[in-house]
C-alpha cells in the first residue's frame, strides 16, 4: 500500500484529469492515522502513507494535530530493552524516517504548519532536553523541520532572531577554546579525535568518540541552517520583510539571508578544519597514527563497493547497530567530517547568497595566502578526497560566485588549484596507460585497490572536467518564450538557432585564458586529455577546445 500510494498521489495531484473525491482519500488518510504498530518496518510503511496523503490535509485540516502526533511518537520510537546506546538499525530507521517525513512536510507546507509554530517549538525543545531520547542527528533534522517553516514568517528580523537562538549552542561549542585549539595543528586534532592512541571499546567509554560526535553535531548543524534558511520567493514579501539589502546598477535587489551573519563567523573555523585534515596525509602525520587506525585513511568496504559499483551485502535492520569497530568508526567520521566541510562551502555562496563572497574577506585570504595548506599536497591526499573537494565544494562554490567577485575570490583559488591538478591527473593517467601497455587488466579483479584507484581517477577527471566547464563556458540560449515550432520556421531560424547555442568562453573563462598562472595548466589538462582512455571524458574536453582556440588566436592576432 505504501508503494502503491508514494508512486500514484504525486503523479494524481499533477495530472488535469478529473481528481478522485478528497472525501474519500480523507478515509483513507483517517484509516491510516488509526493504525498502530509496533512492527518497526511496518510503521516505517505507515510514515510514507502520510506523506504520499498529507497534500490532502488542506480538506481536513483537523488532522493535523492527529498527523503531528503520528510522526511525533515515530520520532522517539523505541522497542523494549532498547536505549540510545542499543538501538537497532530498524528502530534508527524509524526515527530517522519520521524525521525526514517531517523535513518533507514542512517544506511542502509550511503555511499549514507556521500557526503552530510556537507549540511545534517548544515540544522539540522538550524532547531534545532529554539526553537519553534523541541523537544529535535526529535534532538536527528537527531542527531543519524548524527553519522551514520559520521561512514561512516572512520577517528577516524574526527569522534571523530564531537562527540565532538555535546557534548558541553549536557557537559556543564550535567557537570554544577546546575546539578552536584542536584545529591549530594536526597534532592537536590526531589527538582530539583519538587517532594517535589506542583504540578503545566499548564506544561509550571512548572520550575521543565524544569529541567527534562535537565536531560532526556542529557542522551538520551548520549546513542544516545552510540549506534550509530562505528568502521568501515573491520579491514584494522580500521588500517588505527587509530581506533586501543593497541594489545593483540595473535597479536589481540583492537579498540578504537570514542565516548569513550567523554562520559567517563560523566559516573560518571551518576552513581550519578541512586545511588540518588535508595535512593528515604529510608523512610526518601518517606515523603518528596508532597502528590500530593504521587503516583509518582509506575508503571502507562499503565505499570501494560504490565506487565501483557493486551492491554492498545484505544487512539485517533488527541487529543492533552498535557492532561498529573502532576503525570503522573512525573512518565514518574522517568521511563525514570533510564531505560535510565541502557541502557547507560549496552551498554557503548559492545558499546565503553574494554577501558571503563580499563580506567575508578571510575566504578569499585563505585561498591566496595558504591555498596549498587547503588543497594538500597533490602527490599525498587521495582521489576520493580529491573528487569531494572538487565536485562539492568547487563547483557550486564557483558557479554561484557575483561577477564582481571573480579577480578576488576565483582567481587566486584557480591559480592555486589548477596546477596541481594538471599536475595530479597527468600523473595518475601515466599509470593507467602504462598499465594499459604492460597489458593489465584492472577488470580481471573488479574489487582490487588497482581497480578501485582506476574507478577513481576517471571520476576525479571527470568532475574536473564540470569544474571547467563552469569556470570556461556558457551557452546562449534561446528566449524560452519561443517555441520550438517558431524556431524551426525557416532555415534562417535554424541557422541561427545553431549558431546561438555554440559554446564561447565566459567572462571568468577569457580570465582565466588571460591568466599566465593559470591558462597554461588549463590548457596542458584539456589536450592531453583527448588521449586518455576514457570515452565520457575525451568528449568533456572536446568541447572546451574550439572557444579555446578561437579566443587565443583572436587575442594573439589582436596583440
Amino acid at each position: 500500500m505504501s508503494i502503491f500510494l508514494e508512486s500514484v498521489m504525486s503523479r494524481i495531484q499533477q495530472s488535469k484529469a478529473e481528481q478522485p473525491p478528497p472525501d474519500k482519500i480523507i478515509v483513507i488518510f483517517k484509516s491510516v492515522l488509526e493504525y498502530n504498530t509496533q512492527d518497526p518496518l511496518i510503521l516505517s510503511c505507515i510514515l510514507s502513507c502520510i506523506s504520499a496523503l498529507f497534500p490532502y490535509l488542506k480538506y481536513a485540516q483537523e488532522l493535523l494535530p492527529v498527523i503531528l502526533q503520528k510522526i511525533f511518537s515515530s520520532v522517539v520510537f523505541s522497542l523494549p530493552g532498547q536505549t540510545k546506546s542499543n538501538r537497532s538499525k530498524a528502530v534508527k530507521n524509524v526515527r530517522r524516517h519520521a524525521c525526514s517525513g517531517l523535513v518533507r512536510i514542512c517544506k511542502q507546507y509550511p503555511s499549514l504548519l507556521a500557526p503552530a509554530f510556537d507549540e511545534f517549538y517548544e515540544h522539540i525543545k522538550k524532547i531534545s532536553s532529554d539526553p537519553d531520547q534523541l541523537s544529535q542527528m535526529e535534532k538536527c533534522t528537527l531542527m531543519e523541520a524548524l527553519i522551514l517553516i520559520s521561512n514561512d514568517f516572512k520577517d528577516f528580523d524574526r527569522q534571523s532572531k530564531f537562527i540565532g537562538e538555535i546557534l548558541v549552542s553549536v557557537k559556543n561549542m564550535w567557537m570554544s577554546d577546546e575546539i578552536q585549539s584542536a584545529f591549530s595543528s594536526p597534532e592537536q586534532f590526531m589527538s582530539f579525535i583519538g587517532v594517535d592512541q589506542a583504540a578503545v571499546e566499548p564506544s561509550s567509554a571512548d572520550t575521543c568518540g565524544i569529541n567527534r560526535s562535537h565536531i560532526i553535531y556542529c557542522i551538520n548543524n551548520i549546513l542544516g541552517v545552510i540549506k534550509r534558511s530562505r528568502c521568501p520567493e515573491e520579491e514584494q514579501a522580500c521588500r517588505s520583510g527587509r530581506f533586501v539589502s543593497n541594489w545593483l546598477d540595473n535597479g536589481q535587489p540583492v537579498y540578504k539571508n537570514p542565516a548569513t551573519q550567523h554562520i559567517k563567523e563560523l566559516l573560518p573555523n571551518l576552513l581550519n578544519l578541512i586545511k588540518v585534515m588535508n595535512t593528515l596525509w604529510e608523512p610526518q602525520y601518517i606515523q603518528r597514527r596508532h597502528p590500530d587506525f593504521a587503516q583509518a585513511y582509506h575508503l571502507g568496504e562499503t565505499e570501494k563497493l560504490t565506487v565501483l559499483g557493486i551492491q554492498p551485502p545484505y544487512v539485517d535492520n533488527m541487529d543492533f547497530q552498535n557492532n561498529k569497530c573502532p576503525l570503522e568508526r573512525m573512518q565514518n567520521f574522517l568521511g563525514t567530517a570533510y564531505d560535510t566541510s565541502c557541502h557547507i562551502l560549496g552551498n554557503a555562496g548559492q545558499c546565503l547568497g553574494p554577501d558571503i563572497y563580499f563580506e567575508i574577506p578571510s575566504l578569499a585570504q585563505h585561498f591566496t595566502q595558504s591555498s596549498m595548506i587547503i588543497f594538500g599536497n597533490p602527490q599525498l591526499l587521495p582521489e576520493y578526497k580529491m573528487k569531494s573537494l572538487v565536485r562539492i565544494f568547487l563547483r557550486p562554490y564557483i558557479q554561484h560566485c557575483p561577477l564582481s567577485c571573480y579577480q578576488t575570490c576565483i582567481l587566486p583559488l584557480l591559480t592555486a588549484f589548477c596546477p596541481l591538478m594538471q599536475l595530479r591527473l597527468t600523473a595518475k593517467w601515466t599509470i593507467i596507460d602504462q598499465r594499459s601497455a604492460d597489458g593489465v587488466l584492472v577488470d580481471d579483479n573488479p574489487e582490487s585497490d588497482e581497480c578501485v584507484e582506476d574507478q577513481l581517477t576517471r571520476q576525479v577527471t571527470r568532475e574536473y572536467a564540470e569544474l571547467l566547464n563552469s569556470v570556461l563556458l556558457y551557452v546562449k540560449r534561446q528566449d524560452d518564450q519561443q517555441t520550438n515550432s517558431e524556431a524551426m520556421n525557416s532555415d534562417d531560424n535554424s541557422e541561427k538557432q545553431s549558431n546561438v547555442k555554440e559554446p564561447k568562453l565566459s567572462e571568468i573563462g577569457q580570465l582565466v585564458m588571460d591568466n599566465e598562472s593559470v591558462y597554461p595548466a588549463v590548457i596542458l589538462v584539456i589536450f592531453s586529455g583527448l588521449s586518455w582512455d576514457d570515452t565520457s571524458i575525451c568528449h568533456k574536453f572536446s568541447t572546451f577546445c574550439l572557444p579555446i582556440v578561437k579566443y587565443v588566436s583572436r587575442e594573439t592576432s589582436a596583440s
